[in-house]
């Protein structure tokens, strides 16, 4: 794969592109096959959804002016909860299995 820069191309040992396993999947489809298939790297960006997926996310969470969570949805007192719900399901999930 090669990619456009300045006035030529040149080429790309890998792909940097936000992926995470709840949040952003739109690379699954395309993407990551056909880094697959000309041999270049895949790097996730967020794969964690900034933080969100560590777990140290909570309603008391407040995030320091400039932090770009803050005016995320996904980490704002409405939207939360639900999000949470999609967070806890792995863990309940392995700890059934285990």
């Amino acid at each position: 794969m090669v990619v456009e820069v300045g006035e030529g191309w040149r080429p790309s040992s890998s792909l940097t592109s936000r992926w995470s396993s709840l949040w952003t999947r739109d690379p699954e489809p395309e993407v990551m096959p056909t880094c697959a298939q000309v041999g270049i790297g895949f790097v996730p960006f967020s794969p964690l959804g900034k933080g969100f997926l560590t777990g140290t996310v909570d309603p008391a969470t407040s995030f320091q002016e400039g932090d770009i969570r803050a005016t995320i949805p996904r980490f704002d007192a409405e939207h939360l909860p639900a999000n949470q719900a999609l967070w806890a399901w792995p863990e309940t999930g392995t700890a059934r299995r285990t």
